[in-house]
């Protein structure tokens, strides 16, 4: 029996859709060209979308094991990736860094907390939270305000 393909783009936010099905990406309404190993590194990051995946992880899974020790691949790619799909490269919004880790998708819903109660916050953060608490600005940046500020949502010290 056929496998029934999904029509669904995978990531779409309005300003960023990733459809696989089509093989295709478009930023802000207009299609971008993509090689197919930075395709393959840009799924590899939106399947594991608020989550950090390693360096070792998407070498495996974008170039194969034969490259897993060779970690600036994913820095150079990343880098050109940024270069398409962010709205402001140097202070990216989707794909971030976790220096000394790996990257982490972050979904545009999910990079700044606008009217967000302290619910979604905590659900937001359930999603991030594969990152030690240590590691707070990654995740500050990725929301938008101070560390000390998540803290004191999370700890129902703030509005919500």
């Amino acid at each position: 029996m056929a496998k029934e393909i999904n029509d669904k783009p995978i990531y779409s936010d309005g300003y960023l859709t990733v459809d696989v099905s089509r093989w295709r990406v478009l930023v802000a309404g207009q299609r971008v060209k993509l090689s197919p190993t930075m395709f393959r590194l840009l799924i590899a990051l939106i399947e594991k979308r608020g989550r950090v995946v390693t360096h070792r992880q998407l070498l495996e899974r974008v170039w194969g094991w034969e490259y897993i020790d060779d970690m600036d691949y994913v820095r150079i790619y990343v880098w050109h990736l940024r270069q398409k799909i962010e709205p402001d490269p140097p202070n990216p919004k989707y794909i971030l860094n976790e220096p000394g880790v790996g990257y982490c998708f972050v979904a545009e819903a999910e990079s700044g907390l606008g009217n967000t109660s302290v619910k979604n916050l905590k659900t937001l953060f359930r999603l991030i939270m594969p990152m030690p608490p240590w590691k707070g600005t990654t995740v500050s940046q990725a929301l938008g305000i101070k560390w000390d500020t998540v803290k004191a949502l999370l700890q129902g010290k703030g509005k919500g």
